[in-house]
């Protein structure tokens, strides 16, 4: 797909761009304190078919360009191909537009929200890649600095860490599927968070069966993962 440099278009004056209109008070002042939006704002080009559109009908195409990303979920990426870069466009154009200035605030809580959910799951490094993401798009959103208390409330709740007799799982031990069974009694009654580590997937499914055959309608939340040893950690999660 051929594409048109940002400075090619301003310089022919088909879409004026100046500083003066992103540095001019109004709501698109948000727009400064992105990291990603600053960073692109004089490299994205524009699309090709947009160089014979009055200012009108390119903010038209992007806007559906910027829809159809969202409705699809692609939110940063493709590279130029997605709702950010296109709602960044149209910041260029018009830089208090409305729906562009809410459409990064939208991509800023879909991050949030992924963000969340992986923090309940324990899982640290993407809850903090999709909460890095959220503050890039949307520094000043207010709902941000909550979610992070939240998400690091979650990540730095106590850890239980227990180690696991590989030699028991190996047979099946009926003492270990006892023990198995109380810690998912504990884990139901107290709503905690299981992370199984093992070598072998068969011993983390053998495992997560004893805990779920504990006593309680609950579902035992947890994951597992592929380690050099076999472990349990039980997260006690914040709500």
């Amino acid at each position: 797909m051929h594409v048109e440099p940002l400075e090619h278009r301003a310089a022919s004056g088909a879409i004026p761009v100046t500083a003066r209109a992103l540095s001019a008070p109004g709501p698109h002042q948000r727009l400064r304190g992105s990291a990603l939006a600053v960073m692109l704002l004089l490299t994205l080009p524009f699309p090709a078919g947009s160089a014979g559109l009055d200012i009108a009908a390119a903010q038209d195409m992007l806007l559906r360009q910027a829809e159809a990303a969202l409705r699809e979920n692609r939110l940063t990426t493709p590279a130029r191909d997605n709702a950010l870069d296109h709602f960044i466009r149209l910041l260029v154009l018009d830089p208090d537009h409305p729906r562009a200035l809410a459409g990064m605030d939208e991509i800023a809580l879909r991050y949030q929200q992924l963000a969340t959910r992986a923090a309940s799951n324990g899982d640290a490094p993407a809850a903090a890649k999709w909460l890095d993401l959220a503050t890039q798009v949307a520094p000043a959103h207010p709902l941000l600095a909550r979610s992070r208390d939240t998400v690091d409330r979650q990540l730095t709740a106590p850890i239980l860490r227990l180690p696991l007799d590989e030699d028991a799982l190996r047979q099946e031990d009926p003492e270990l599927a006892l023990y198995l069974t109380r810690l998912g009694t504990d884990a139901k009654r107290d709503g905690l968070f299981v992370i199984i580590t093992s070598p072998v997937d068969a011993w983390s499914r053998w495992i997560y069966q004893q805990m779920a055959t504990a006593p309680g309608a609950e579902r035992i939340r947890a994951r597992s993962e592929l380690g050099a040893a076999a472990s349990l950690e039980m997260r006690t999660l914040a709500n």
